[in-house]
């Protein structure tokens, strides 16, 4: 997906203050290659993410171009596309993420600061998209990673929780 190594700089820049985004059609794109070819049953798919993959995991946003499979809002959405998912070590929460994460250089992903505009920050956390997710979904994170700090995947659990959403 747009966003990884392998590809050159441009490529792996293609993201950048626009995260998740380009590489989550991308990474649709694939699934829906694959279901078009009959390689897998769309009617049992499963979706698992780590770190960068786990914020793209539990991300809802509406795709730009229609599903064949289903009428799909992310990775984890309403009308769902996977029976479940497994987000592991996402960022939940902007806002909260870039100032507990051990990596404050996080804040050059953004075009403003958190305290000039959150908007952006608000925008690309799932948490504000959470309100629309089905799926059932387990989240893992290490109690002491420093990077994707725990606190992120408890606020997602607890607003899943609170939406009902088996988690």
């Amino acid at each position: 997906p747009r966003g990884s190594s392998g590809y050159g700089s441009a490529f792996g820049n293609a993201i950048k203050n626009a995260y998740p985004s380009k590489d989550y059609d991308d990474l649709m794109a694939g699934v829906d290659s694959l279901i078009g070819r009959g390689y897998i049953d769309d009617r049992n798919l499963f979706v698992y993410g780590g770190s960068g993959g786990g914020v793209v995991t539990a991300r809802n946003r509406r795709p730009t171009r229609p599903v064949p499979a289903a009428p799909a809002q992310g990775a984890v959405h309403k009308l769902p596309r996977f029976a479940a998912a497994v987000s592991k070590a996402p960022v939940i929460n902007w806002l909260s993420f870039v100032g507990t994460t051990d990596g404050a250089s996080w804040y050059r992903n953004f075009e403003h600061m958190p305290w000039d505009d959150p908007s952006e920050h608000l925008r690309r956390s799932p948490l504000m998209y959470v309100g629309n997710v089905t799926t059932p979904t387990m989240l893992m994170t290490g109690e002491r990673d420093l990077r994707t700090p725990i606190a992120q995947s408890e606020e997602y659990y607890m607003a899943l929780r609170m939406r009902g959403v088996p988690t």
